[in-house]
């Protein structure tokens, strides 16, 4: 905006108002010159560069590196890190993910889903198994094999059989098979308990390596994995190599005070797990936020801003959203004329326009728009939970009558979805629950059976464990 005055062509609302408003933009080229001194850079699609920043958490960010610091004095676990949908818990988990990887330590997530029924521990399952894996990649010799093995076998004791089916990776580290046995007289929950928090306290401790273990959408945990979790946490105290993040929605547990989530978070310990409570940015912060992604001072977005938030009450996913549905509607658009490069909006057109006031509607919207072919894609990978690994998607093509995988690709390419290792996942658990809600409840109940049925037949034919369990979670989830 310097450099514009100085040519005559900031006029009107841009001009500037007092020698305050001089000093700000000085002091913005100073601290971030790519974004407000330089040209500002767009994609081809004209596409907002978002800002990593995690705009008013500076508290919330300390709060998690000092309870790191303190788990490697074996005198904290982790933390707990609860808001509403949209607020930005996953991001303020993705620095405990560079915590760990600064310390050279390894970093293991699991996510948990309101809409995918699975086997009881399947997630914690998941997780335990990608320990497994990582640890014996770590095996350099095969007398270190032996040792962790006989050391394995001398913690678990004659009860490790009972991993066979949750922990196949455990093969990996040790002997295991599933023995011909009645387990009458077992207590199968306080079993499994002693042996993940065994095999978990073994592993860190043998290997002496720090790992992270980050457990998100906690809200639809099960409750064998709530009661499971809070084991290990009452356990694992004054462990120097464990650190949990556990990310929660709390606006169901407001309302469901007396439910199994509500009452495990009110029995975690300080001494367990650092609770921080995540809140809406407030209209400053809001005004920060777009500043940054339009490249423009503060004071050229103050209007646009105010309209913003009061849609959004300042929920981080629902501004982001919200600006993208805007570039869409024609009512943002970067501008190519004269000297400025800069986005420009019509925003009395904004004012007139009938914006929806939550963020499903909003998505919604948006995907009404979508060629068909990529609408039957994503509501197919919906009716599958929050991700959809490529194997399963591969198996539902030839129902479906088109390549899923390639239109889950495109999906990637329009934001709605993201890559993970092998798995298709939905960017965020609104934009799943967008999805499926486009569909009618009979039309999801006859593709949950219609996913089963295809799904079973190429597990009872392949013998796959894991895939039969998804089968029979659609079937049962479009029965009666």
């Amino acid at each position: 905006d310097l450099l514009d005055c100085q040519k005559g062509e900031l006029r009107g609302e841009d001009a500037y108002k007092s020698f305050a408003d001089v000093r700000e933009d000085l002091q913005l080229t100073l601290d971030d010159p790519t974004r407000f001194l330089d040209s500002t850079q767009v994609g081809p699609d004209h596409s907002f560069k978002f800002s990593n920043k995690l705009y008013g958490r500076e508290k919330d960010i300390e709060t998690v590196e000092q309870a790191y610091l303190q788990t490697s004095r074996g005198s904290c676990n982790g933390v707990l890190i609860l808001g509403e949908a949209g607020v930005g818990k996953s991001a303020l988990a993705s620095h405990a993910e560079e915590l760990t990887t600064h310390a050279n330590g390894y970093f293991f997530s699991g996510q948990f889903d309101k809409n995918y029924t699975t086997k009881p521990l399947f997630i914690i399952g998941n997780v335990f198994n990608q320990i497994c894996d990582a640890f014996a990649e770590n095996i350099r010799t095969n007398h270190d094999k032996q040792r962790i093995s006989t050391l394995l076998q001398n913690s678990l004791g004659v009860q490790a059989y009972l991993l066979h089916d949750i922990l196949p990776s455990l093969s990996k580290l040790m002997p295991l098979k599933s023995y011909e046995t009645s387990n009458h007289f077992v207590d199968m929950a306080r079993s499994l308990r002693f042996l993940f928090f065994t095999l978990l306290q073994t592993l860190t401790s043998h290997f002496a390596e720090s790992i992270t273990i980050l457990l998100d959408d906690f809200q639809w945990a099960d409750e064998a994995s709530l009661l499971l979790t809070s084991s290990i946490l009452h356990d694992i105290v004054g462990s120097k190599y464990v650190f949990f993040v556990i990310c929660c929605r709390d606006d169901d547990i407001k309302v469901e005070k007396n439910s199994h989530l509500a009452q495990w978070i009110a029995a975690v310990s300080e001494s367990h797990l650092k609770k921080i409570v995540l809140c809406n940015l407030n209209a400053d912060l809001c005004r920060k936020f777009v500043s940054d992604t339009l490249c423009l001072s503060p004071r050229l977005v103050c209007l646009l801003s105010s309209v913003l938030f009061s849609k959004t009450l300042g929920n981080p996913f629902f501004v982001r959203k919200m600006l993208e549905s805007l570039k869409e509607e024609g009512c943002l658009h970067f501008s190519l004329k004269g000297t400025r490069r800069r986005w420009v909006w019509d925003l009395d057109k904004i004012l007139d326009l009938d914006i929806a006031d939550n963020v499903v509607a909003l998505l919604t919207r948006k995907l009404d728009k979508l060629p068909s072919d990529m609408q039957q894609g994503l509501q197919a990978a919906a009716c599958l939970g929050s991700s959809v690994d490529n194997s399963v998607a591969e198996v539902l093509s030839s129902q479906l009558g088109f390549n899923l995988c390639t239109i889950l690709q495109q999906a990637m390419q329009k934001g709605y979805m993201d890559q993970v290792g092998s798995k298709f996942r939905f960017v965020h658990d609104k934009v799943h629950q967008a999805v499926y809600e486009m569909m009618p409840e009979k039309q999801r109940r006859e593709r949950h059976v219609a996913f089963g049925l295809v799904l079973s037949s190429q597990a009872l034919n392949n013998g796959n464990d894991d895939l039969l369990f998804i089968a029979v979670g659609q079937i049962n989830r479009g029965g009666p």
